[in-house]
């Protein structure tokens, strides 16, 4: 709920990077992935300054499929880093 705030339970912040999370004032990190057919993982990390539920948050997984749909041939070709 608040990465400047939530710890884990060794009571360590689960946002380890508090100097990043301070600097840029960010609020929620989720991450969201999947699979490509090959079995390649698909990882999306977002960091933002709002403060997100999981209510709110459930609505950015469409873009997964999409994401997997733009970038399959790319990792089909091994062209991850591509330019």
């Amino acid at each position: 709920p608040d990465a400047s705030a939530a710890l884990d339970s060794r009571n360590r912040p689960i946002i380890s990077a508090q100097d990043f999370v301070g600097k840029y004032g960010v609020r929620t990190v989720f991450g969201l992935g999947g699979l490509y057919a090959h079995g390649n993982l698909l990882t999306i990390l977002f960091f933002t300054r709002e403060g997100l539920d999981k209510t709110q948050i459930a609505e950015f997984t469409p873009l997964i499929p999409l994401l997997r749909a733009a970038t399959s041939q790319l990792v089909r070709e091994k062209r991850f880093f591509a330019a």
